[in-house]
Parts: structure tokens; C-alpha cells; sequence
């Protein structure tokens, strides 16, 4: 009995041992070849607010959540011919800051973005130096920013994982930042308060100009205060009037956006306004037929507006030594895209310049940059501020089309549109995807783009339902 009892126990130790050995050999096999997945995410608590101290006149990443005990700050230096423009570590502990990742992207170099998404095998490549970047005036507009950041997201950046900007005029609260990082999640996202708060900046303006913009915006008593959301007087706009805050995002976009300290480690932009809805996934990478074909700018839509204000040609003439009359859709120099004419190339010419929709466009950062081109954004912009009239769409044509005409003599298309590579983008905008000139209707709804979305693509749901 005794001998049966001692065989049973060595089966059993031998059956136990053979089973550890078989299940340490699953666990190594799944280790070494499970896929790992490039893309680390981020603490979704953690929520990046870049505020512009123009007293101290340095810009500071503020991370508002809670990473860890070790709490420090990084700030920007100036970008200032006397200072060096590179991220500065403090590492002094301070009471309500934690570190802000500020990582260089250094070049344009190509990666694999081997993550694809589960609702889309096709790849794309990662390219170095890229943001995509939108605009809010307050905090009201995050469920808005949702819906679009998923969409968007569902639709393209789950597959390349490009960091993501968000300039607001308004500050936001922590929980409202963290609600758009876990969905733009793994990839980074930022919100940005872009300049000072308008009093501020109403403070810093000689008093003949604040006194200008004041009665041009209605105000009569000196006690009355002026606020982003005050009509003001636009002559030369439809219906004469404008909200002071739909002024200020045009200013920034043609002016102040191209050297802001949050994007000036990138080399592309990838605009979209917050009211483009992206309604398709896409098939086509739009930032490789910019990349790869060394492209100023392309664009989604032409003949958004008409610059006539001969001021303007005046200014481009003092920072050029000429001026565009009018811009041409059609084949020129041996290439399509978009055309300059110049006034005096063609005596039957008149100053009446298309211009570039600004919905939707991917910008060469470093080609607006330049200081010819800044300092014509700067006097284009002028001294009387908070202007509608010299707004972002002519703003973002005049230095592409001047690039242009200065690369190979101007023989070289490089300001082209989405439509002339077969990017079928679908984005959606006032009432039409892509073009105005293409006659394809939307919704101009945000809840029926993406239930219509929905309906083409199932998956959309699964990714943005809960965020919704």
C-alpha cells in the first residue's frame, strides 16, 4: 500500500512539473511574439496648456493633471536673434506644474507607421516634422472639438499618430482638455491658449488705435469693457459687421500662427477649421503627395473669396518689388496648379486675386517663416488690428503664390489642390465636401455627417460612441 501511495505521489509531482514547464513556455512564446505597438500612450489625465506670458516674455507648458510626485516646468525661450530658441528644463520643484513633454521631431524623415487601424489595413508612412492643428474661441466648443477630433482620428491619424494642436482664445478647465487627449489618445494632444488675455492686449496698443477699435465695436463710455463676443464695424465684409472674436482667429491664422512657439518645432501644418468634419477614411495620405512632391501648400478648395483692397497691392509691391493682379486655375508652365499673374505682365489686367480656402490646407511651416514673407504678414496685417479684411485665406495665397514665382523662375507648380493627386478627401464644409465649385451637397449638420459616416463605415461607432 505504502509503495502504491508513493508511485501515485511521483505521477502527480511529474504530471505538476510537466504542466509548469508548458505553461512557462506559453508565457516566453506570447513575450517574444506578440506585436508590440510603436505608439506609447500617454496619461490621458495629463492635460498640456501652453500659456503665452508676454510680461515675462516667455511662453510656459503648464501640465495641469497629475503625472507624478516629481512636479517641474519646461519653458520656452523667446524666439529672439539674441536667444537661444531651444526647449530650457527647469528643474526646480515647483508647487502646481509637472513636466510638459517638449520632445524635438527633428527632420522630415520617413517612418513605417506600423500601427493600422482595426477598421483600415491600408499603411501609410509616418513622416518626422508634422502637426495637425485647429482653432476654438472657448471652452463651449468641446463637445463640438469631440465629434470632429474622432472622426478625424477614425478617419486618418489612427493610422500615422500625428501630434495634435488646439488653439483657443479662452483657457480651459483640466477635465475638458483630458476629455480630447483620451480620444486623440496615443497620439499627443495640446491645447493652446495662443496670446494674452484681450485686455492685455488692449493695454499694450497706443491709444489712438485701442480708441479706434473701440468705436468701431460700438462702445461709447469709457466703463463699458470690450469682449471677444462685441460686433464690430467691417466695411468692406457682408453686412458690415463682425464679431470681435472671428476677427482675432483671422489675424492669428495670417500672422501670428506661422512663429507661435507650440508649432515651431514642426515643418508641416495640416489645417482643418473645427466645423470640417472628415466624413470618409481615407485611402490616399495627403501629407505624402505634399511631402514628396515639395509642395508650398495644398489645399481643399480655390475662389474662396476675392482680395480687390489695392492696399494690399500696394504692401505686396514695397515687400516683393511686384504684385499679383489675379491668380489662374489652369495649365501653365508646363504643369497644373495654380497660376500668377502679375499686374503688368498683362495690361488688360485687373488687382482682383482669388483666394485659397482656408477650411482645410497642408502648409510648408518653414516656407512661411521666412522673413520676406513675415514681414510682409506683418505690414499685410497693419496697425489697425482685429481686421477681417486682412484675414487668413489671402493671407496663406499671397506668400505661396510669391514662393512660387521665385522657385525655377516660377516654372515649378508647387501650390496645387488635393483633387489634382486623386485625394478624395470628403471633408465636410458649409454645405459641400471638398469644393464648393464640385457641386457635391452635405449635410451641413454635424449630427448627420457622422451618422451618414456611420452608415459607410459601422467601425465609427466603435471607436467614437463612448466619447460622444
Amino acid at each position: 500500500m505504502t509503495q502504491r501511495n508513493n508511485v501515485n505521489r511521483r505521477g502527480v509531482i511529474f504530471i505538476t512539473v510537466v504542466g509548469l514547464i508548458g505553461v512557462a513556455n506559453m508565457i516566453i512564446m506570447t513575450a517574444l511574439f506578440t506585436p508590440q505597438n510603436p505608439f506609447s500612450a500617454p496619461d490621458a489625465t495629463a492635460s498640456n496648456v501652453i500659456i503665452l506670458d508676454e510680461a515675462n516674455e516667455q511662453e510656459v507648458i503648464k501640465n495641469t493633471g497629475a503625472i507624478n510626485d516629481n512636479k517641474k516646468a519646461t519653458t520656452i525661450l523667446p524666439d529672439d536673434a539674441n536667444a537661444d530658441t531651444s526647449a530650457v528644463t527647469n528643474d526646480s520643484t515647483l508647487k502646481d506644474d509637472n513636466i510638459g513633454d517638449h520632445s524635438e521631431t527633428g527632420s522630415t524623415t520617413r517612418h513605417n507607421a506600423n500601427t493600422t487601424s482595426s477598421h483600415n489595413t491600408t499603411s501609410f508612412k509616418r513622416y518626422d516634422g508634422v502637426v495637425i492643428v485647429t482653432k476654438v474661441l472657448k471652452p463651449d466648443d468641446e463637445k463640438k472639438l469631440r465629434r470632429f477630433l474622432c472622426m478625424l482620428a477614425h478617419a486618418y491619424n489612427d493610422k500615422v499618430q500625428y501630434d495634435m494642436v488646439v488653439f483657443t482664445t479662452l483657457p480651459w478647465g483640466e477635465s475638458e482638455i483630458a476629455n480630447l487627449q483620451k480620444i486623440w489618445a496615443p497620439a499627443k494632444l495640446t491645447v493652446v491658449i495662443e496670446a494674452p488675455p484681450l485686455e492685455d492686449q488692449l493695454a499694450a496698443m497706443p491709444d489712438e488705435e485701442r480708441d479706434f477699435l473701440r468705436k468701431r465695436c460700438g462702445l461709447k463710455f469709457p466703463n463699458e469693457t470690450l469682449t471677444y463676443n462685441n460686433w464690430c464695424t467691417e466695411p468692406n465684409y457682408k453686412g458690415g459687421y463682425i464679431s470681435l472674436g472671428y476677427s482675432w482667429q483671422a489675424e492669428f491664422r495670417a500672422y501670428h500662427i506661422w512663429t507661435h512657439d507650440a508649432i515651431k518645432k514642426y515643418k508641416y501644418m495640416m489645417w482643418l477649421d473645427s466645423d470640417a468634419m472628415v466624413t470618409k477614411v481615407w485611402d490616399k495620405d495627403p501629407m505624402q503627395v505634399m511631402v514628396e512632391n515639395d509642395l508650398i501648400i495644398m489645399y481643399s478648395s480655390f475662389g474662396y473669396g476675392v482680395l480687390r483692397n489695392t492696399i494690399v497691392k500696394d504692401k505686396m509691391i514695397k515687400w516683393y518689388n511686384k504684385s499679383l493682379c489675379s491668380i489662374n486655375e489652369r495649365q501653365c508652365h508646363g504643369g497644373a496648379g495654380l497660376c500668377e499673374i502679375f499686374c503688368g505682365d498683362d495690361p488688360s489686367e485687373v488687382f482682383n486675386i482669388k483666394q485659397i480656402g482656408g477650411y482645410h490646407h497642408i502648409t510648408n511651416l518653414d516656407v512661411y517663416r521666412k522673413p520676406i514673407h513675415q514681414q510682409f504678414l506683418k505690414d499685410f496685417v497693419g496697425i489697425h488690428r482685429f481686421s477681417r479684411e486682412m484675414d487668413d485665406q489671402i493671407g496663406v495665397t499671397i506668400p505661396a503664390m510669391m514662393e512660387q514665382s521665385m522657385r525655377n523662375d516660377g516654372k515649378m507648380r508647387v501650390v496645387n489642390e488635393n483633387k489634382a493627386y486623386n485625394l478624395d478627401l470628403m471633408i465636410a464644409h458649409h454645405g459641400h465636401y471638398d469644393d464648393r465649385q464640385n457641386k457635391k451637397v452635405a449635410p451641413r449638420n454635424p449630427n448627420a455627417l457622422y451618422n451618414k459616416f456611420a452608415e459607410s463605415d459601422p467601425t465609427l461607432k466603435d471607436r467614437c460612441q463612448s466619447f460622444l
